[in-house]
């Protein structure tokens, strides 16, 4: 369809073996100058217009529980929306900082998002969930990276004896939820290259029923059963565990703190039930919009 007025629209989309898409459509009328410097133009060449006056969209940062999309709330156990701090807004396991230093946001919001450097970590004071036993949850985390770790990068790890549960990228690109739990290993894989350097994405994991589920972007990349019968949360030093909780980065005895990010992380939070896909699309999406007037340049070829 094509569409000049202002408005919201909905197109059905069918192909010939009868499947159908849903696509919703908003278009805005700006009033801008388009201009360019060049007074000639052959064909293949390109040049660069202004748009003087457009408006972007900017999203505002969730910072209140309030703000997140409608349903939510429902079983959220900790959130951390890294709004000028560490806090968890939910659960009060509130994190103690070691080098990593507050950042923009995905949005350009300032200060509300956390950098890692590759040394540095946040320290939580207490485990998750009250260190329950757990058969059904949800982790959902932004994050930010411009290269493949050498090592892992950590987004969380929780250490105990038989008891360690974190959430990491891999050296081939993948995303990992898994660890040790009731006296077996257990854990779920993206596949590599699950995601693209120097730019957001969001990570999900669901765990209901004896079956994982992980997303990257709110896309299904992997699903799979849980050899553990249930993610013990408690904290218990002995071998070579520690009873510690970190966002970017693990603490076993040997070696010793590792595994740390080098990148950026935001919004983290955990429920104790599974989202379902409409959830997870909703976090995808979510934003309290506002709008910046600003000039906007594009690339414009004849060939």
């Amino acid at each position: 369809s094509i569409y000049n007025t202002a408005g919201s629209y909905t197109d059905t989309l069918q192909t010939t073996n009868g499947c159908d898409s849903i696509v919703n459509t908003t278009v805005e009328v700006m009033d801008v100058t388009i201009a360019q410097n060049d007074t000639t133009i052959c064909f293949g060449d390109s040049i660069v217009l202004s748009v003087i006056g457009a408006t972007q969209i900017q999203q505002s940062p969730i910072c209140l529980v309030s703000e997140l999309p409608t349903g939510l709330n429902n079983g959220l156990s900790h959130f951390y929306p890294f709004c000028g701090n560490a806090d968890d807004i939910v659960g009060g396991i509130n994190g103690i900082l070691h080098g990593a230093t507050l950042i923009s946001d995905r949005f350009g919001n300032v200060n509300n998002a956390f950098a890692f450097d590759g040394n540095s970590y946040i320290e939580l004071n207490n485990t998750f969930y009250g260190g329950a036993a757990m058969t059904q949850l949800s982790y959902n985390v932004w994050f930010k990276v411009d290269q493949l770790p050498s090592n892992g990068y950590t987004i969380s790890g929780k250490e105990g004896f038989w008891k360690t549960i974190g959430l990491s990228l891999g050296t081939d690109g993948s995303v990992f939820f898994g660890g040790s739990s009731s006296s077996t290993y257990f854990g779920i894989n993206s596949g590599a290259n699950a995601y693209s350097f120097g730019d957001w994405h969001m990570a999900t994991v669901t765990l209901t029923a004896g079956q994982f589920e992980l997303f990257i972007d709110a896309v299904s990349l992997a699903t799979g059963s849980c050899n553990a019968s249930q993610l013990e949360y408690q904290l218990h030093a002995a071998g070579n565990s520690t009873a510690t909780n970190y966002i970017g980065a693990t603490h076993p005895v040997s070696p010793g703190i590792t595994n740390y990010f080098n990148g950026i992380i935001d919004d983290f939070g955990l429920w104790n039930r599974p989202l379902s896909n409409s959830e997870i699309q909703s976090l995808y999406i979510a934003s309290n919009n506002s709008n910046i007037s600003q000039n906007i340049f594009y690339s414009w070829s004849t060939g």
